[in-house]
Formats: C-alpha cells, structure tokens, sequence
C-alpha cells in the first residue's frame, strides 16, 4: 500500500475532522465516510481524497446531513 500524496492526507484529515464534528460523533462519521453513497458516486472518504472537486461535493453532503444548527449553510 503506498503513502497518500500530502494533498491527498491533508483532504481526508480535513472530512474526517469535518464529519466527526458534524455529524453527531465517531461513529456516525465512519458509517457514513465509509459507506457507498449514490449521490457521491462512491464512498465519501475515497471521493473526498482524490480531489478539492471531491472534497467539496463530500463536504457538502456532510453540511446538508449535519446535526448541528447552521452548518448546513457552511457558518
């Protein structure tokens, strides 16, 4: 298995940490990060790493599905 590209790191640190806060904790962050999504075509956390265009459309979703108040419009 060879090391993500920095770029590629620094992407999926940024979703996870996104997710995590976002999405009520841990465990709801891994389910959805690595679960197969039609809207993303993929799993959020391979889509997000590959590319900024991934990583927004990822960060996105994360912002429409979040629990908290006013992070669906990226406050």
């Amino acid at each position: 298995m060879t090391p993500l590209a920095p770029d590629d790191a620094q992407r999926q640190g940024a979703i996870s940490a996104l997710a995590f806060q976002l999405l009520g904790g841990r465990d709801a962050a891994l389910d959805f990060l690595n679960t197969e999504d039609a809207v993303l075509s993929g799993r959020p956390i391979a889509v997000a790493t590959q590319s900024e265009a991934g990583y927004a459309s990822v960060e996105r979703e994360i912002r429409a599905r979040s629990v908290l108040p006013g992070a669906r419009h990226g406050e």
